[in-house]
């Protein structure tokens, strides 16, 4: 398998518009992209975040998305402090949660660590909504973080689709209740905390392949090759301005198909 050196790996960025001082949502599935060259493979997480620390420089951050599906799928409680992620989240969320400088954003779901300038004002935020005002996701979109897809596609892994239809208001989708306990160190919240869910009983299918061509087609998404795959980069005011007008002539645009809702069953009254 095609590798890739640090120089590449820098080269890649810039031309990807990675600038210092920026603000970067790292999506990544790092066995695409093949080894980084001359780094024995248990270190390479860390050699990667580095290198992205080092480009980003002392005003810059790094974000990385560390959900914890089990909250919501098995009801296990959250320790914003701790270390529970997702397996799928892969290598590099791992690495950066054993990082002593990370910040964690609050929502026990769509939760992001942080290692940066902006590292503790993420994970202030709100965490009673993923997507809502003032979370972590609103800040980003604020600062117009870029959103950068490490060998995955963005297709498979732009989580920020759902802050798109949260704030457009698609009719497939809705904001189910938890109750399950969220810790935050000395203080532990009982009240409740919501996720942007969709409705299941109507095969709601997401299919985004669409809107990244469009995104490419417009200049916003861009593609370069690296090792054996492929890095996407696009910022997040450009993502949710077409994908706010994409919402606007069809609410289903991110969507396989039209859900078949049934009269008197809720989202259809």
């Amino acid at each position: 398998m095609k590798g890739y050196s640090r120089q590449t790996l820098n080269r890649v960025l810039r031309e990807l518009g990675v600038r210092r001082g920026a603000t970067l949502l790292l999506h990544s599935r790092l066995f695409a992209l093949g080894p980084l060259i001359e780094t024995p493979v248990a270190n390479i997480p860390d050699a990667i975040i580095d290198c992205f620390m080092k480009l980003l420089g002392p005003y810059g951050t790094l974000v990385l998305p560390t959900y914890f599906y089990e909250y919501a799928r098995e009801q296990q409680p959250f320790n914003c402090h701790g270390r529970q992620v997702s397996r799928e989240m892969g290598a590099l969320a791992v690495a950066a949660l054993e990082r002593s400088q990370a910040r964690r954003s609050a929502h026990p779901v769509f939760n992001l660590p942080a290692l940066g300038y902006h590292a503790a004002k993420l994970a202030g935020k709100q965490g009673r909504t993923a997507f809502g005002t003032e979370s972590a996701w609103d800040m980003l979109t604020r600062l117009d973080a870029r959103m950068l897809f490490f060998g995955v596609l963005p297709a498979e892994a732009m989580t920020y689709i759902h802050y798109i239809e949260h704030h457009f208001g698609v009719p497939h989708a809705y904001h189910k209740m938890f109750l399950v306990p969220v810790n935050y160190g000395r203080r532990q919240r009982a009240s409740s905390t919501t996720a942007f869910v969709r409705h299941r009983d109507f095969a709601v299918t997401y299919r985004l392949v669409r809107f990244m061509e469009y995104l490419a087609g417009c200049g916003a998404l861009r593609r370069r090759r690296l090792g054996s795959g492929s890095v996407w980069s696009v910022n997040m005011q450009s993502a949710l301005n077409c994908g706010t007008a994409c919402l606007v002539r069809d609410p289903y645009y991110f969507l396989e198909r039209e859900p078949a809702f049934i009269a008197g069953v809720p989202p259809l009254v």
